[in-house]
Order: C-alpha cells, then structure tokens, then sequence
C-alpha cells in the first residue's frame, strides 16, 4: 500500500520509541522491550519519517521514497512492542506538591522531588503498602540547594525522581548532596522497570556517580549506553509510572526495610528485585568503605566482572580440563588506565576453580593497571638516595640490558643510569623488613601510558611478579612462584640447555588417558633445574596431527602440583595457536574490533610460513602474543624440537620439594642465594573491601621473561648462571645465546 492509498482510519498509531541522535549522522531507537536499534540516518530525518508513516502528510524534507524507509522503520518498532495500544498516561494537571511545614518533618520521613509523574506514583505506593509511619512531602527541584538543605537540618530522606535515564544531571544533583553531607536515594523509572539507589551516606560507600560510571565501564555497547542515559526527545516508552504498582510496591518494601548502601535495585514491572552491588571507584575520595565479597565484584550491571563463561575445548584436550573466561568492565571509559577486558581460569577437574581464577586474573589486571594506587615520587637514584626518607632501589641490581643491547640500532630502551631522572613508588622489603622505593615501570603493567608517556623508556612490560588471591599471603605466594617460574624459564631457554624430560606420575598421565591416539596429541613434562631448588615445570604440548607446539610452565612446592599447573597452561596456549589458523578465528576478530593489539602480528597467512614473515633475528618479534604465531610455522617447530622432544631420563621423586606452599618457604628459597624479596601493594580500595590482595613481587636479580626482540640480558645473569647450574663450564657469548621465540605468550 503506497501512502496515497491510505485512508485516516488506516493510519498507525504513534510508536512508542525514545529517539536519541548518535554521532555521525546515526540515530538511535529504542523500543518498550528495552531493545535499541542504530539506523544510518540523523535523528531529525527519523523523527520525520516517523510522523509521516503516522500522519500520511509527508514533510518536503523528505526524500521522495520515504515510505519504504519508514516502512522498515516500523517493522523494527512492531517486533520492540512499540505499536500497541497507547498508554493512559495520567493528566498532571491537577497535581501540586505537598511541602509540609519543615518545622513538622522528622527525622526518617520522605521528601521527594523530580518528576511528577513518578512522585505522584510513588506517594500512592507509599499510602497503600508502607509499612513504616513516618510523613511523606513533595517538593519542587526548582531549587535543588534550598531542598538540600532542608533535608540536612532535618534529617528527612531525599527521594531525588527521575523518568528515564539522565545521568548528568542525577550525577550534579549528587555532588551538590555530597557538598551538604546530605544522604538520598535516586528512584529511575525508565522502560517500565523501576530503579532504586544506591543510598547514598555522603562520605561513606558508594554515591551515585559511582553507579554510573561502573555502568558505563560495564556495558557491552559504550556508544549506546551513553546515548540511553541522557533523555529521549521523544521521552520514556515504557509504562507510565502509575501503571508500575508492582514495582513501586517492592520499591516501597525496600525503604520500609532500609536499603542497603552499595547497592542498586532494578525492579521490573511484575516486582521482580534484582540486586546490582555498586562498589566505589578506586579513586572515590570518601572516608570510610563497606565491607563486600569477592562474590560483589560479578555483576552484568555494574561489576568488575560482568559474567564468567566456561570454555568448550578441542576433542584432543582433556575433558577434565575446565576453563572459565571473564568478561570485564573497561575502565578506559571512566579513568585515564586501560585494564584487560578479557581474562581466563583453568584447573583439571575443578570448575569452580577455573572460574575464581578467571575472576582473580580480572582483579590482578585491573590493579596492575590503575597507575594511582600508590604515591609517585620523581628523581634520579643518586638525588633520592641524598633527600628520600626511605632507602632507593639500586637500578643496578636489576637485571635489565646488556651494553650491546643498548647500543644496537633501533634499540628501544635507554639505559637506566643513577642520574636518569625516572617514577618510584614505595614498597616493602619483606627481607630487610624496612621501606624502599622501588622503580614505578619495573611495577605497573602499563607504566608508560597515559600521564606517563613521556617519561624515559627503561624496560619492557614486567610480566613477572604480579598476582591477585583471596588474601595477601595468597597472592604473595602466587606472585614469588611467577618470579621463579619465568627466571628458570628465560635461564633454561636462552642458554638452550637441554634437559631430559621426566615421567609423569600415575595421576598425571590419567589426565590424557581419554583422549584418543588420533587427536596427535603427545603432551611431555621437563624440569628446569633452577639455583633455588624449587619445582618449575615445563608442560611440552606437541600435536602432530594440527603440527602446534605450545608450552606451559608454572612453579610450585611440588613437582607434581607444578607439572599439572603447567599442562593446564599448554592446553589453554594450543587452544590459542588453533584459533590463529582460523582466518575468522576469535584472535582475528578481536583484532579487526580493536580489542586486541594487532601492532606486532604479521598478516595471516594459509600456507603457515611465517618465518618468511619475520626476521631471522626475530627483533620484530617484539610481543609475546606473536611467538605464537611464529611457531604455527612447521619449521620453527622442527627449530626448537632438540629443546623440547627429550628423552624421559627423571621421575617426579627425584625432584626436590619446599616444605610448604607459603611466602616464608619462596623467600626462603630466594634469600638463601642472596636475593632480597620486596612486595609492592597494589590493591585498589574497592578490591580491598573484598578481602583480595593484588601485589607486586620484585626480586633484584632474577631474570623476568620478555619476548624474543627483547630478552633482559643486563650483567650476564643469564649467561653465568650456566656455569653456576653445571650446565657449561664457561658462560656462552651473548652472540651464542638462543634468540628464537619460546612457544608461549
């Protein structure tokens, strides 16, 4: 039907939809099912095909095949529900505010103000169900100081009312109750679902800009939820907030029974209660937290971690071997850091611990992250040495680059002398048991970015040292055992010593006794044998039939405990080397979005001959994730198979122990070669509140793992500790070490 055709009884009804203009010439639509819609087209031309469709008069503006566009328009708006019936919305008209007299108002009533649409709603909710006697009084938000303060002298409850999103202002209206130390709660009814808190002490816990900026980090679309958080040109599509008896009634339960601070609740129209813990920024100014659990940090609205997902494997693994992901907020939205945005768990036979370590890999992203966590002091180690209360680190101590590293061509890194003037934050000798300042790259993940970007480049990502547990011996623990396991590892990998391979015990080798002989899988364990006789394990993956070579590695107090750790890791890497393969694969995706750094890949290639696509001397080799697409190439795997094809020559006894899995037997170990042990606390305030630790681990003098471009060679570490292990009589030239990428990232 042409609109020609049309008579006036024919024509639609008014769709319900909020329309909200977008950048770059988009719009914006959002039906009452709570589904938006971006349409190629600027928010004026919409608004105008939509009157069009409903009034059959076509304005001039539009184009002359309007009809079909507003026809598609209107078929996306019917499956949104936005062409039923129209609502009743209640005729305001006759309402007024009821004031009351201030010098009347007790301490615990209500004093609502907003819209007057959900004020009236709300107070008949109140009148039907409250179970609390206590007065209610409305006031207009023409003057929201004079409101304000009024609620402070009296002690009432502010009820700040909104109908649809508008963060901007609900967030003004907050730092205005902040400045007069005057607590409220925000009720939002947008969409037919009604939205309460969180209540806010000022001072104390979370206050509503928390809320909205742990939103935004948490959504899956930024562009969108930005627009659906300022008003609709076209107003709220849901049910008018008279119709919401439901809701309004939990929302009045809820006061009656003292809503909890950090806490949000999203009630849909049947009077379903959702709660949504809010936790404060990291960088909130307030003078006290709230307790919360670990448990508080997953949530799809506002959590650090919005959900956790367990991975389906590849037939060739272990099916005992179970791996969680976790999806995670961005804080690139709301702060200056950048976080990982996805992270990952694994455990054989364990789910539940899959994912908390899905979950503790978020946490331990986040704080290595936030570069505000500690005081930031600017100086050279020679100027600091003379005026800091406290003792400076000795960049010398560290292991970093060799002088022929320095002085090669192109060389990124400057060396770190005792006049470069450089970032150091505190942190605590567990061996001295005193306060030092140690260097802030050598300590945060992502050091040179943000405010930071122009300060002198000392050293590549530390990788090693870092880690989130339950509490802080936990991730001290966790944090030592990584500065062990990528010390051995670089030691064994760069010297290129070959060890025999070790037989797995009993329990071991039942891991893979249920995959069957044609998935090619040929999974191996090798020992590097390390001054601080601890358990590192090597967990060799080898497919013949896919021809992918990935290695785990971990260090426990135990072999046996480290070998499996390890083959947990090798699995989850062959995992990764498969879906690099895939042109379409999740690693390709991710990088056409932008959500994974695709500076250093070289493009994919069909027929796997990426050692043509690199140099021979690997300086492009210069992220770790890269490694593993080197090694997709066959003959890089036939490169490294003297290294790790061995002969099974051990067993698991044979492998010396730690008494316990705790921070006192790692420091131990360490300090008995001479190393001293220092922990830098990395621990945002909001993780704090949950109980969890993340910490810094550094140990001058180990060796941390970089990729193959960049292997921190600095003293001959490397190369003496050959000789100190009986591997060699004499340390290998530098030019003699094994610069080729280790199948891991």
């Amino acid at each position: 039907m042409s609109p020609t055709e049309r008579t006036t009884t024919s024509l639609p009804t008014r769709p319900r939809v909020e329309i909200r203009a977008l950048g770059s010439g988009r719009t914006l639509l959002t039906t009452p099912d709570d589904s938006s819609f971006t349409i190629d087209a600027p928010a004026d031309l919409v608004f105008r095909l939509i009157d069009a469709h409903v009034t059959g008069a076509a304005s001039p503006l539009l184009p002359p095949q309007w009809y079909d566009s507003a026809e598609a328009i209107f078929s996306v708006l019917a499956r949104g529900g936005a062409l039923g019936e129209p609502v009743d919305e209640r005729d305001m008209d006759d309402f007024s505010f009821d004031p009351g007299e201030e010098g009347d108002a007790r301490a615990g009533d209500l004093l609502l103000l907003g819209d007057p649409a959900v004020i009236a709603a709300l107070q008949g909710a109140i009148a039907q169900n409250s179970s609390v006697k206590r007065g209610v009084h409305s006031v207009s938000d023409a003057d929201w100081q004079r409101v304000i303060h009024r609620a402070f002298r009296t002690g009432e409850l502010l009820l700040y009312c909104v109908r649809g999103g508008d963060d901007a202002t609900v967030v003004a209206f907050d730092r205005l109750c902040s400045d007069a130390r005057t607590p409220w709660v925000a009720i939002e009814v947008t969409r037919s679902t009604v939205w309460v808190g969180p209540h806010v002490r000022p001072g104390i816990g979370a206050n509503y800009e928390d809320f909205a900026a742990r939103r935004l980090a948490a959504a899956f679309d930024p562009v969108a939820h930005r627009a659906l958080r300022t008003p609709s040109v076209t107003g709220d599509c849901g049910l008018p907030p008279h119709r919401l008896g439901p809701a309004l009634t939990a929302a009045v339960r809820a006061l009656d029974d003292g809503l909890d601070g950090d806490v949000v609740l999203e009630i849909n129209a049947a009077g379903e209660v959702e709660r949504h813990p809010v936790l404060p920024l990291p960088d909130s100014v307030i003078s006290r937290s709230r307790p919360h659990k670990p448990t508080d940090l997953i949530d799809r609205v506002t959590g650090l971690v919005q959900r956790t997902r367990d991975v389906t494997h590849h037939r060739s693994i272990p099916a005992a071997l179970k791996t969680a992901q976790s999806d995670v907020c961005n804080m690139r939205r709301v702060s200056r850091w950048a976080n990982n945005t996805s992270c990952q768990g694994s455990a054989f036979a364990d789910v539940d611990q899959a994912r908390a370590s899905a979950v503790g890999e978020a946490v331990e992203r986040y704080c290595g992250n936030l570069l505000d966590t500690q005081p930031v002091t600017f100086g050279s180690y020679k100027q600091l040495s003379r005026t800091s209360s406290m003792r400076v680190l000795d960049p010398d101590e560290l292991v970093l680059y060799s002088e022929a590293q320095y002085d090669a061509p192109g060389f990124p890194f400057v060396r770190f002398t005792p006049d470069l003037e450089v970032h150091w934050v505190p942190g605590h000798s567990l061996t001295l048991d005193e306060p030092v300042l140690v260097p802030a790259s050598m300590v945060y993940v992502n050091w040179f970015t943000a405010g930071y970007s122009a300060a002198p480049v000392t050293n590549f990502c530390p990788f090693a040292g870092i880690a989130a547990g339950h509490n802080y011996d936990y991730a001290v623990t966790s944090a030592l055992e990584e500065i062990i396991e990528r010390h051995a590892t670089m030691v064994w990998w760069l010297n290129a010593q070959p060890l025999d391979a070790v037989a797995p015990d009993e329990a071991l080798a039942a891991l893979w006794s249920g995959v069957a002989p044609e998935y090619g899988q040929e999974p191996s364990l090798i020992m590097l044998d390390n001054e601080f006789a601890v358990p590192v394990t090597a967990g060799v993956l080898h497919n013949r039939v896919d021809q992918l070579l990935n290695v785990g590695f971990a260090c426990r107090d135990t072999a046996a405990s480290a070998a499996s750790k390890a083959w947990t890791e090798a699995c989850t890497l062959q995992e990764g080397s498969r879906d690099l393969l895939d042109v379409d694969g999740a690693h390709w995706d991710a990088m056409a979005r932008g959500d994974l750094n695709s500076r250093s890949f070289k493009p994919w290639r069909a027929d796997r001959r990426y050692l043509d696509s690199y140099r021979s001397d690997m300086r492009d080799c210069d992220d770790l994730m890269v490694q593993q697409q080197v090694l997709l190439d066959p003959r890089a795997i036939e490169k490294v198979d003297p290294l790790l094809r061995r002969p099974v020559g051990r067993t698991l006894d044979s492998i010396p122990s730690l008494p316990e899995r705790s921070p006192a037997a790692y420091r131990s170990a360490l300090e008995a070669v001479g190393h001293e042990v220092i922990i830098v606390d990395l621990t945002s305030s909001d993780i704090a509140s949950t109980g969890m630790s993340v910490v810094r681990a550094l140990v001058p003098g180990t060796v941390g793992n970089a990729p193959a471009a960049f292997p921190f060679l600095g003293r001959g570490v490397v190369q003496e500790l050959a000789v100190t292990l009986g591997w060699r009589q004499r340390p290998l030239t530098e030019s003699d070490l094994n610069y080729f990428p280790l199948p891991h990232a």
